[in-house]
């Protein structure tokens, strides 16, 4: 079962033009330091 983070950062990936959800996290975290997931659970209280 896919958690709704997870349908978010897929549509969001689609939008932007990322095919692939590999490319995304290399380029996310890349960008920003950390996986899309980390970055999801940081902003978790």
């Amino acid at each position: 079962m896919m958690k709704s983070e997870d349908v978010l950062m897929t549509e969001v990936m689609y939008r932007i033009g990322i095919q692939t959800q590999s490319y995304f996290t290399k380029a996310f975290k890349k960008e920003f330091g950390v996986t899309p997931t980390g970055y999801m659970q940081n902003l978790k209280p």
